[in-house]
């Protein structure tokens, strides 16, 4: 017996599927993956590199296309399940014969480039082709309810809703707590109020208005930490620089261990403009962070105003700016919301998740 697992790069089977891949090593199955990076996976025994390109208008995919295509004529996969836009779009078309001799096709879809208040673009595009390939799946399945409603629309032979891809709750809420060695490495006095984003520095993570809201706020003990790398790092500096706000923005990189950097927070800023789930935001509320987030996708699962935190408008600093006002000088609220945060985001535990999961693979087993 063998399994395929398809992403566009390692970092994505590693970040969120390895359970999985233990779990069909366990059943006594061949594991396979197909991605693009040289990172190692665990319990995998045949790393196939296909070379992905994330832009779907890459000449280069059609390469990766006649790779994929080998691979699943060379392999007699009983189930390959595939993740990722263009990884998945690839993947189910390569794998049309082998459907048609049994191969079970699995697609999760971490959140569709086509929801509500999404730009046309988007729906031009995306919605016909996800349309289309579902054609292509016997098992589609979704990480928030929006994306829910509209695939039971679409012409896969089986769909499912799961509450994101799992938080470990436990591992979290037990992390050593780094306050104060954290607030020391960057320079931040023990009695700031520190804000805290996690993610990568693109223009969907929408730090900017953050820092807007910072601007609007005008007080010279709030610091803002993130998290993260990407492209957008220089815009950043420049405006932080230009609000003189410089010494009180901290650019910490990619962190390996996200749960002990969330102890330096007092709250926990998510404003993407698209997002499927959020598993940062929902990290920060198993550490009992309150969350000030966008209203945006798959957060509105979770994000609940007044309760979690506050929800505001993705392009509206003054949204942000009040929330962050509110939450810093109301301790009591902030304290109630913490609380509130470590019940609530226990329906996201990985336990839970991990079960769902499973079951729907032993139904296509």
């Amino acid at each position: 017996m063998k399994v395929l697992f398809a992403a566009s790069i390692a970092k994505h089977i590693n970040g969120f599927h390895i359970p999985y891949l233990r779990f069909f090593k366990e059943e006594g199955y061949e594991v396979h993956t197909a991605t693009k990076g040289e990172e190692e996976i665990p319990y995998v025994d045949v790393k196939h590199e296909v070379a992905f390109e994330r832009s779907p208008f890459s000449t280069k995919n059609f390469a990766a296309y006649r790779e994929l295509k080998n691979i699943i004529s060379e392999n007699d996969f009983d189930l390959i399940h595939c993740h990722t836009p263009v990884a998945s779009i690839l993947t189910r078309l390569a794998a049309r014969r082998a459907r048609k001799k049994g191969t079970k096709l699995l697609y999760t879809a971490h959140g569709f480039h086509f929801y509500k208040g999404a730009p046309l673009l988007n729906w031009l595009l995306y919605y016909p082709i996800e349309k289309l390939m579902a054609r292509f799946t016997d098992v589609l399945i979704t990480i928030n309810e929006e994306d829910y409603g509209r695939a039971k629309k679409f012409k896969a032979k089986k769909v499912y809703h799961i509450p994101g891809m799992g938080v470990d709750c436990d591992k979290i809420a037990q992390a050593e707590n780094k306050r104060e060695e954290l607030r020391k490495e960057l320079q931040i006095p023990e009695d700031a109020f520190v804000i805290l984003s996690v993610g990568e520095l693109n223009r969907n993570k929408n730090h900017k208005v953050i820092l807007d809201a910072i601007k609007q706020i005008q007080n010279e003990d709030i610091y803002y930490v993130i998290c993260g790398k990407g492209g957008r790092k220089d815009s950043l500096e420049i405006k932080a620089k230009e609000f003189g706000f410089s010494d009180r923005l901290k650019l910490a990189g990619w962190q390996p261990n996200v749960s002990e950097w969330l102890s330096i927070a007092d709250v926990f800023a998510f404003p993407s403009i698209r997002e499927g789930l959020g598993l940062a935001a929902l990290e920060a509320m198993a550490a009992g962070l309150p969350i000030i987030t966008s209203d945006a996708g798959g957060i509105k699962e979770y994000s609940e105003d007044g309760k979690t935190g506050f929800a505001c408008n993705a392009e509206g600093a003054a949204g942000f700016a009040k929330a962050l006002l509110t939450l810093k000088e109301n301790e009591a609220m902030r304290k109630e919301m913490s609380e509130y945060n470590r019940r609530a985001v226990r329906k996201f535990d990985v336990k839970n998740v991990e079960q769902i999961l499973k079951e729907i693979y032993r139904g296509e087993m």
